[in-house]
């Protein structure tokens, strides 16, 4: 028996913004996506608002801001209550990624739509597939079968097979039929079971795009510019999404550099950048066979012999010397790509590389606009660039640390806050110390303590049987009353242990090797030191005079190829869109 199927788009029609799709078959209705911009306005989600609460399952492909940065708005605010499914690198990466968007949004401004805990506990839901794993819905959705397919393009991206009954609907978004790295195609055409479903829901993101330059020409056109820009002693900012694309390009780059020694400072700058290389080698085995041959080799996958990895622009400062920084993100409309953007932009030295088109209406789109229409007078040379030459008016927010009588006053009222506190804390431990003494007082009243006794004497009325024991018995009662002590029958002094803490820092100090090796030191988040700060808000007129270039680092499957998938898949029928592609949509 057939069923009603109908398909929705949230977001991502006719547009090549975030995705976020509703699929409906008979009662039960599927999430697909659930993406958001950088900008983070809520005013985009007004339409995933109405039907937040509705949702019965919410499928997500990838882990980056496109398909799922809304997921812990809308668990919060919009009430989407349903069961996620994920692969672990999704759920893993994805969640690293919103961590690192939040903390970037938490240096520029007031951040309140969530929090780091809201993304824990939207995460936390999320039920985690291996690939070609059947998973049976529930509630709603009964009869409804769900299974993750590899789809390439990211760690852990996914298509979904959704089937129910005879249906059987292929979702394919943002998948790539080439092998990468770190990455092997996507299995849409080797797997029989994906091929001649009842829908197929696809994108047609570069059906339109000339057909991109071979891989070696790519890589080359890439360390060549890279090359010539640090010969000048300029720098290379390279935005980037915070832990799925830029695993390619760090890793290619990092091999260059280990190959041909360079000097020059190679930087992976996010907020979750140690953490998102952890996540990394954690997850080989959803990576390639690049990578299981390197491991098999017994070299350790992304164990970078050159690449830095920071969590701050005072960090990079410390750097001197030309220097090649991934930063996030893509569009340069918050992170550490704005804030390098806004300091290396008017230097003719200088050169941005983007490796992604970006969001419509960011920074990041602007620029490649730009490079496409001088490019496509020098028919697509993916050696072209050009020098910019324009300013550009933003609202720029940023954090500032407090100075003269703002930062008087704020001392003032932090030191009162810190007296009023410690009085209270004083007061309320004379109220603890005075009920404990009270209790302790009435327990010892109300709980008599157990006979014990200092003479022992001989019984000569009890019977000691047919042999002669030597016995003891118990006579003249006392209370021995004990100090309180702990478990162990001592009483702490925790000044003296915080003394010798103190006193051990240097001596463990004095006991590390000295002028360790860069490449052997384990590089972790530095606790940051609380700087009294505020908020600003102003705008600006941003100069942009350096050169800016695309290389294609998107990882997507290019137009022509897009065209020869779908029709070897060979839906019976097929939705997809694209603001170019009216002439060869089809539903």
């Amino acid at each position: 028996m057939s069923s009603f199927v109908k398909f929705t788009a949230i977001l991502g029609a006719h547009d090549q913004g975030p995705l976020c799709y509703l699929l409906e078959i008979d009662e039960a209705k599927l999430l697909l996506d659930c993406g958001w911009s950088e900008s983070t306005d809520p005013s985009q989600l007004a339409a995933l608002e109405k039907v937040a609460r509705q949702i019965d399952a919410l499928l997500l492909s990838h882990a980056d801001l496109d398909h799922l940065g809304a997921f812990p708005y809308a668990a919060k605010h919009l009430g989407l209550t349903c069961p996620v499914f994920a692969t672990t690198p999704v759920h893993d990466m994805g969640q690293a990624c919103m961590h690192d968007l939040i903390q970037a949004k938490l240096n520029q401004e007031e951040f309140h739509l969530f929090t780091k805990d809201d993304i824990d506990t939207a995460f936390a839901k999320t039920t985690i597939l291996r690939y070609s794993q059947p998973t049976v819905l529930t509630g709603k959705c009964q009869g409804i079968t769900v299974s993750a397919f590899s789809a390439g393009h990211t760690i852990g991206g996914t298509i979904w097979k959704i089937k129910k009954d005879t249906e059987e609907i292929v979702y394919a978004v943002d998948y790539n039929h080439r092998k990468e790295r770190h990455l092997n195609g996507t299995v849409l055409l080797s797997t029989d079971t994906l091929i001649r479903p009842t829908l197929l829901i696809t994108d047609a993101f570069n059906t339109l795009m000339p057909d991109p330059a071979p891989r070696k020409q790519r890589d080359a056109a890439l360390i060549e510019s890279i090359a010539t820009v640090l010969s000048e002693h300029g720098n290379v900012l390279i935005p980037s999404d915070s832990s799925t694309r830029v695993l390619e390009l760090l890793y290619m780059l990092d091999q260059h550099w280990a190959f041909h020694r360079y000097t020059y400072h190679l930087v992976f700058l996010t907020n979750q950048s140690q953490n998102a290389i952890n996540l990394a080698k954690s997850t080989l085995e959803w990576m390639g066979d690049g990578i299981a041959q390197a491991f098999t080799a017994r070299e350790l996958p992304f164990e970078f012999k050159c690449l830095k990895m920071i969590h701050s622009i005072d960090e990079l400062d410390n750097l001197m010397g030309p220097k090649v920084v991934l930063a996030s993100f893509p569009g340069m409309m918050t992170g550490f790509s704005q804030d390098l953007l806004i300091e290396w932009g008017s230097d003719p030295r200088n050169m941005i590389i983007l490796p992604d088109r970006a969001q419509p209406g960011t920074l990041g789109r602007m620029m490649f606009d730009d490079w496409f229409e001088s490019a496509k007078m020098a028919d697509m040379n993916v050696r072209h660039h050009i020098q910019l030459n324009r300013d550009i008016p933003i609202t720029l927010k940023k954090q500032v640390p407090l100075v003269g009588d703002e930062l008087d006053e704020y001392m003032s009222k932090k030191q009162a806050e810190e007296e009023h506190a410690r009085l209270m804390h004083s007061h309320q431990l004379g109220l603890d110390d005075s009920s404990d003494s009270d209790m302790s007082d009435t327990e010892e009243v109300a709980k008599p303590q157990p006979m014990q006794f200092d003479i022992y004497v001989k019984d000569v009325n009890r019977s000691t049987g047919f042999f002669k024991q030597a016995q003891a018995f118990k006579m003249y009662p006392v209370h021995e009353h004990r100090p309180r002590v702990d478990d162990y029958g001592e009483l702490i002094d925790l000044d003296m242990y915080a003394k010798l803490e103190l006193q051990h820092v240097p001596d463990e100090a004095a006991n590390l090797a000295p002028n360790e090796p860069e490449e052997n030191e384990k590089v972790v988040a530095p606790v940051k030191k609380v700087v009294p700060s505020k908020y600003v808000v102003e705008d600006i007129l941003l100069s942009l005079k350096c050169r800016m270039q695309y290389i294609d680092f998107e990882g997507r499957s290019d137009g022509k190829s897009v065209k020869n998938i779908i029709a070897q898949v060979a839906p019976r029928k097929l939705v997809h869109d694209c603001i170019l592609c009216w002439k060869i949509q089809c539903i």
